[in-house]
């Protein structure tokens, strides 16, 4: 977390800009995203994915 992104969080910026400020300047994926490459990898199953990103 960077300056600009606690600074952002502190000024009560919506979620929708604070969510595309870290995807874009900080890398952040979603779990889902994240879950789909580690299924992709053979890292984890799709069941796996399912209940954790699911539920």
């Amino acid at each position: 977390m960077d300056a600009n992104l606690r600074r952002m969080i502190s000024d009560r910026a919506s979620m929708d800009e604070v969510v595309a400020y870290a995807r874009k300047n900080q890398n952040m994926r979603t779990l889902k995203e994240n879950g789909l490459k580690l299924v992709k990898a053979g890292i984890s199953t799709p069941e796996e994915l399912l209940k954790i990103a699911y539920e």
